[in-house]
């Protein structure tokens, strides 16, 4: 994955991803991704979710995205 740099607006409006005007698609997918990977006890992955992922990355980009949001969550827990 490659580093990504965000403008000061776009962090922080990142609490507020989904009304945020100055995200793009493929960042709201990620967060989206992101989200409910981090909720899994909750249920599954929601079908709308995972299409718009895919739609946005590579099947080794979603891999990876959600082994981040592992590792960090696993940070977070320790």
């Amino acid at each position: 994955m490659r580093s990504v740099k965000f403008s000061d607006d776009q962090l922080h409006l990142r609490i507020a991803w989904r009304e945020s005007p100055v995200l793009i698609a493929k960042e709201r997918a990620g967060l989206a991704w992101a989200e409910v990977v981090t909720l899994l006890a909750d249920g599954d992955v929601p079908d709308n979710v995972y299409t718009e992922a895919r739609t946005r990355f590579s099947t080794k980009e979603i891999a990876g995205l959600a082994f981040a949001v592992a590792e960090i969550n696993a940070w977070n827990r320790l």
